[in-house]
């Protein structure tokens, strides 16, 4: 029936019981590929396999911007394969995952690709412009990670936050390991000009939880300590100085 309305744009079946029959996802995600905007929750899907009909759908649709999966059965495995589609398709808008199963393993998986703190370059090569919902409890906080429509200040606030998430655990050496010499003056000048209000507080525990690699009970009190001029003066003392003669 979808394929015979080709201006169908928005198309809705949660709670209709599809379960994990692959025969009926198949059907439905091929008839999808032309919607903008695709829902599917409530339907107590969760396989691996079906995970995967997702990513692969999620990866090469050029059209659907929007997917609605929440309150379904998918589990850390899934959270995997959800990822690599984030990777891979950066015209997502808005993907809902409320309501599965993931634990914090999970949580973290997915969010990593929409901000990966492990590096600079890995900042810069993360998702910026897709929305994703993973979690109940803090939802204002995980959508906060990207807003629509500003890729570019999305990056620079992750770029921020990696930078004072690190200082407390004297990770920043890692973290500048790969960075360019010649735009070190550029990056201390921006850290300068920004404020720690300025990052969504969602942003800066993910990348505080994702670096220390567990959950942080007083996550606050240790963002708290942090400041512009803690961490400009943690930026120069791990920065590789050496390389900076062998460039003159």
């Amino acid at each position: 029936a979808v394929s015979k309305h080709p201006s169908l744009e928005d198309l809705a079946l949660g709670n209709i019981g599809l379960d994990d029959d692959e025969g009926k996802l198949s059907i439905i995600l091929k008839a999808s590929k032309n919607l903008k905007c695709l829902g599917l929750s409530g339907n107590c899907i969760g396989s691996r396999s079906a995970a995967a009909m997702f990513a692969k759908f999620l990866t090469a649709n050029d059209n659907t911007t929007t997917m609605f999966l929440r309150d379904n059965d998918f589990s850390d495995e899934s959270a995997y394969l959800f990822a690599l589609a984030l990777r891979n398709n950066k015209r997502l808008r808005l993907v809902d995952l409320r309501g599965n199963l993931f634990t914090q393993l999970g949580r973290v998986t997915v969010l990593n690709t929409l901000f990966d703190p492990s590096s600079l370059t890995a900042v810069v090569e993360s998702n910026h412009t897709s929305v994703v919902y993973i979690d109940e409890s803090n939802f204002d906080e995980l959508g906060a990670i990207n807003r629509k429509g500003f890729q570019e200040e999305n990056m620079h606030r992750k770029l921020f936050s990696a930078l004072y998430a690190t200082t407390p655990g004297g990770r920043l050496g890692r973290l500048l390991n790969d960075f360019p010499l010649g735009l070190m003056p550029d990056l201390l000048a921006y850290l300068q000009d920004f404020y720690l209000d300025d990052i969504p507080r969602g942003m800066r525990k993910h990348a505080m939880e994702s670096l220390h690699q567990h959950a942080l009970d007083d996550f606050d009190e240790a963002f708290s300590r942090q400041t512009t001029f803690t961490v400009v003066f943690e930026t120069l003392r791990n920065w590789n100085l050496p390389l900076l003669y062998t460039n003159i």
